[in-house]
């Protein structure tokens, strides 16, 4: 029967320090002042400006836009003058333009 006591009172102490140490918790947090409360916040253009600013598909759109842009540069100018030589009714097994 000693036993069994004994087991009970240091069950009883250990919920009566886990219950002050979750009172203690509590309160200390209460006291802690929180910063959102007390720091400024972003203004709703900020935070779409910061937003806009690190987001790499809007970086990626516009070198897209920038790549269209270059396109239609480059479309409305004239294309490199290239020359065309050519020889016709040459024979091919001789090359003698006399003899056929």
């Amino acid at each position: 029967m000693m036993e069994v006591n004994l087991t009970m009172k240091r069950i009883s102490r250990q919920r009566r320090r886990g219950i002050s140490f979750c009172f203690g918790l509590v309160f200390a947090l209460a006291l802690t002042p929180t910063a959102p409360l007390y720091a400024e916040g972003l203004q709703i253009d900020e935070a779409v400006a910061a937003a806009i600013a690190i987001d790499p598909i809007v970086e990626a759109l516009q070198a897209k836009a920038r790549a269209q842009d270059e396109r239609a540069i480059a479309a409305k100018q004239w294309p490199d003058p290239m020359v065309k030589v050519g020889v016709v009714n040459l024979p091919a097994r001789s090359f003698k333009l006399r003899k056929e």
